[in-house]
């Protein structure tokens, strides 16, 4: 779905980075990338760090493990343009919802203004629809200026289906982007 950029180095930020492997993932398929793999669980912290050390030699990629609560996203510190910001079935939460739109149009402007030059980042979000109240995000994320440049409908793996006993369940993934501000 997105793995052009124009930076020389690309900055991936993930969101809810629980395990590590949908940033770990991404920097390996992107290359010269940059991973800020973020969570405020400190024992996903850890697990995403174990398993950035062990998968080395698969994910070639520069990558750090740090702390981050949607609830203070100005408290998060970060160098450099951000490229992308990814956030992997983030939405399960409607109370945490606002929280996490809020953190995305935060460090979107942050790294904006750090780098007036620069495009915007680039957010893509993943999502297993799971009730209605999920839906106040793209009212947030629209509300904030961005506007979604692509979705796409990915299927589950039947065999994941088979493991779990549920119907067909679908993924939805968004790519949204926001006009720089003046």
């Amino acid at each position: 779905m997105v793995t052009q950029h124009d930076d020389k180095q690309c900055t991936i930020l993930e969101l809810g980075t629980g395990c590590g492997l949908v940033g770990l993932v991404l920097g390996s398929l992107i290359q010269n990338s940059r991973l800020i793999l973020t969570d405020v669980n400190e024992r996903s912290l850890k697990l995403a760090t174990e398993n950035a050390k062990r998968s080395r030699e698969v994910f070639n990629c520069v990558w750090e493990c740090r702390f981050l609560d949607w609830k203070e996203p100005d408290k998060f510190t970060f160098d450099g343009h951000l490229t992308f910001i990814v956030a992997s079935d983030c939405t399960y939460n409607p109370d945490s919802i606002p929280h996490l739109a809020h953190t995305i149009s935060d460090l979107a402007q942050r790294s904006a203004d750090l780098h007036k030059e620069a495009p915007s980042p680039q957010v893509i979000v993943s999502t297993k629809n799971r009730h209605p109240s999920e839906a106040i995000f793209f009212e947030l994320m629209s509300k904030a200026g961005f506007k979604q440049k692509e979705h796409m409908t990915v299927p589950m793996h039947d065999q994941y289906r088979e493991f779990v006993g549920e119907e067909l369940e679908l993924v939805e993934v968004y790519v949204f982007e926001r006009a720089k501000r003046e």
